[in-house]
């Protein structure tokens, strides 16, 4: 199962809108702590986004994990973080093996930051392999966010 260095040392660089994270794999909790440090100055409303970068390294990463739930972990580190858009939660559930898996990772943004544009729900249609799923996904997104 992925931890938290997995995480971290899988995205490298760019994690965090170019923030250096080396230090995570050999301190996470300290790592952790001033990063929450850093979003607690900012104002609560002003959560940041998701780089197209930080998107993309996670999705490269989560392609190499065997399972979901791994998968769902890795989401979740990005997520504690950042907000990302319906079209990058697209993206990320893109390597999942099937739709339950989908719905957990979208319950996992959900409980992280959340989406930026719940109205943008539909992008994930395409990626379920029933509709039953995607309609789902559409209506935790539009609910919970």
């Amino acid at each position: 199962m992925a931890n938290f260095e997995d995480v971290m040392l899988g995205l490298g660089t760019v994690l965090f809108g170019g923030l250096v994270v080396a230090a995570a794999a050999s301190n996470p909790e300290a790592f952790a702590e001033s990063l929450n440090e850093g979003l607690n100055k900012q104002k609560a409303d002003a959560v940041p986004q998701a780089t197209p970068e930080d998107i993309l390294a996670l999705e490269n990463r989560l392609h190499a994990y065997a399972w979901d739930t791994e998968r769902t972990e890795a989401i979740k580190g990005l997520v504690t973080f950042c907000r990302v858009t319906c079209e990058d939660l697209a993206t990320l559930v893109g390597p999942y093996d099937f739709d339950k898996g989908r719905i957990a990772a979208v319950k996992e943004v959900l409980r992280g930051k959340g989406v930026v544009d719940p109205h943008n729900a539909s992008a994930l249609d395409g990626m379920f392999t029933f509709s039953s799923g995607a309609r789902k996904a559409g209506t935790l997104i539009r609910e919970l966010s």
